[in-house]
């Protein structure tokens, strides 16, 4: 399957108490989000994507895939991505994912989407996958994400809201930049 590597002005945060079910109507009583995201990952269709909702271009986006599996009670580590070290923006704006398993993107403007990982619904379904992503923004600095794996792939997760907190499912780690 085909997937867009960059949508522009293409997904929207709907905050959860507005979201409607798939019986009709949002359902009452639901806890009410105020908060905004700035960095999110949601998917549409196969594809994963990072939405850039922080207002500013991003000089560079990095995604690296992993997760692991298990056979006979023995976890093996799937390591599908590319190697990162810390505060290398070489690989930025190169197409790697070729032959590291890593997708990157230079100049990423606000409210585009950048495609981070694709899965198989049913090949896929067996494995803890999750995806490592590096972000380097004027406001934000250097981040690097790796939420938790998950049975499957990713689903909608926030990365980092505009009050600068995030799920405790995701780790963060703000790297200093290179000289």
């Amino acid at each position: 399957m085909d997937h867009t590597p960059v949508l522009n002005d293409f997904f929207h945060w709907i905050p959860p108490q507005d979201r409607p079910t798939r019986f009709g109507p949002p359902v009452p009583n639901r806890p009410v989000e105020h908060r905004r995201p700035l960095l999110w990952i949601t998917r549409k269709d196969c594809g994963l994507y990072l939405v850039n909702d922080t207002g500013e271009m991003l000089e560079w986006v990095i995604a690296s895939p992993g997760g692991f599996t298990t056979i006979d009670d023995t976890p093996v580590a799937l390591n599908q991505g590319c190697h990162i070290s810390d505060g290398d923006s070489t690989t930025a704006g190169k197409d790697t994912s070729a032959k590291e398993g890593c997708r990157s993107y230079r100049n990423v403007a606000p409210r585009a989407a950048v495609l981070l990982d694709t899965y198989d619904f049913i090949l896929d379904s067996d494995y803890m996958l999750t995806v490592t992503v590096r972000v380097k923004s004027p406001s934000l600095g250097l981040l690097e994400f790796t939420p938790v794996p998950e049975r499957g792939g990713l689903a909608e997760t926030v990365l980092l809201w505009e009050n600068d907190d995030h799920n405790r499912s995701i780790e963060i780690k703000r790297l200093k930049q290179s000289p």
